[in-house]
């Protein structure tokens, strides 16, 4: 290394590892647990979206209160196969596109404590995390539709609440077109970093 290895910017650096280390294991942990909550003794315990909304008595604080349920959990033993797949494809791709983006961050700032700032790496780093970012919901907002469609059609009803759904796509998309932005600018680093090196 260039710099002596316990600078403050390498202790930030072994910081952010270790906190995406930590959240690498939250990540693994909910996910089991969600798998486990989804395969339940009783059957497929399904969480569906209600789009528009129920109202409802909920017994709050001891007392009914007058709500509007949004979402609700239906257990079934008689749900399709390819109903089950979806709603654990729904756990299970947004996991892996976490673990992925922590993986990505990771291998920047190892990049970083090396030395490598604007490089061909780290800016694959970059565009990486954002294309994950975008197909990590899109699938994910998939997976949730299909599994909707398919628990609503094994109770007789139809799911009509996809573009409710794809609502929580926008904010992925943001998201991933800043985060492009960054490995562009990246990019033109590596750029002018390189075009400098050359007049030295």
């Amino acid at each position: 290394m260039s710099k002596s290895f316990w600078t403050r910017e390498s202790t930030d650096l072994w910081t952010t590892i270790a906190a995406g280390a930590i959240a690498a294991v939250i990540v693994i942990v909910v996910t089991v647990l969600r798998m486990l909550d989804l395969f339940s003794v009783d059957g497929i315990a399904a969480r569906v979206p209600i789009p528009d909304g129920l109202g409802a008595e909920l017994p709050l604080g001891g007392n009914p209160v007058e709500s509007v349920v949004f979402e609700a959990q239906i257990t079934s033993q008689d749900l399709a196969r390819a109903t089950v797949d979806s709603l654990a494809a729904a756990i299970i791709i947004p996991a892996l596109a976490y673990l992925a983006v922590i993986g990505c961050a990771i291998a920047f700032c190892i990049n970083l404590m090396r030395g490598r700032s604007f490089t061909r790496g780290n800016t694959r780093l970059v565009f990486a995390t954002a294309l994950i970012v975008l197909l990590g919901a899109l699938f994910t907002q998939w997976a949730t539709i299909m599994g909707a469609n398919g628990t609503y059609a094994a109770l007789g009803a139809e799911f009509d609440g996809q573009s409710a759904v794809m609502d929580d796509f926008w904010p992925a998309y943001l998201a991933a077109m800043g985060i492009a932005a960054v490995a562009i600018a990246f990019r033109r680093g590596e750029r002018l970093q390189r075009d400098t090196e050359g007049l030295v």
